[in-house]
């Protein structure tokens, strides 16, 4: 869009508050508070820093079961750590789930990522 004397007019967004009050026992009760962030700074403090400077990229097959099918697993491993994910191929049903991810970071945080993943309860295993 052009102004009258002839200027592109800037855009203007608003912002939304990153953060809002949850009702309790809502569907986005359970992402308000998760519990698992001090769990995973924990895994992630422990690797020495030196290591986790190599940038790789790495797939996996995730298998999920029908638990884990609707709670989102991937979403919560990218806000805990710093890794990107890449859905590959993907195959939910209502009692499994597989997926192929290729996931792209510094290789100790992938290897915290896989383990706060296996510790959640999926079954990871790596593609050759």
């Amino acid at each position: 869009m052009s102004s009258p004397g002839g200027e592109a007019e800037t855009p203007t967004f608003k912002l939304l508050p990153r953060c809002r009050r949850v009702s309790p026992g809502s569907v986005e009760a359970p992402l308000a508070h998760p519990t698992h962030y001090s769990e995973s700074a924990e895994i992630l403090n422990s690797v020495p820093m030196a290591t986790k400077t190599a940038d790789v990229a790495i797939r996996y097959w995730l298998t999920f079961s029908s638990k884990d099918i609707q709670r989102p697993l991937l979403w919560e491993m990218s806000h805990t750590f710093d890794v990107i994910y890449d859905i590959r191929s993907a195959s939910v049903g209502p009692d499994i789930g597989l997926v192929g991810l290729e996931l792209s970071g510094q290789a100790k945080v992938i290897e915290a990522a896989i383990a706060w993943l296996v510790k959640q309860g999926v079954q990871v295993d790596p593609v050759f």
